[in-house]
């Protein structure tokens, strides 16, 4: 990931298997911690309102996405 995360960042091409291998890193700890999420939830949520349920789970969801967000400036254009 530190390799791909360089050359983007220098803008320069990265072979597409160490796309595919960094995507599917990405995908199977997304599916980990999901999985995770399922298997807990039950546990977690016992006894709390729908509220309390929609801001306990936003959270958890949230810190999924975050592990996966892209920075900010990923995708602005190199500068000539």
């Amino acid at each position: 990931m530190a390799e791909i995360n360089l050359a983007a960042s220098k803008r320069e091409m990265i072979p597409r298997i160490d796309v595919e291998t960094a995507f599917a890193t990405v995908a199977n700890r997304v599916k980990i911690q999901l999985s995770r999420l399922v298997n807990d939830a039950p546990q977690f949520l016992l006894g709390l309102s729908a509220e309390q349920i929609h801001v306990a789970l936003s959270e958890k969801i949230r810190n999924v996405l975050n592990g996966i967000a892209l920075d900010d400036d990923f995708y602005k254009p190199r500068k000539s």
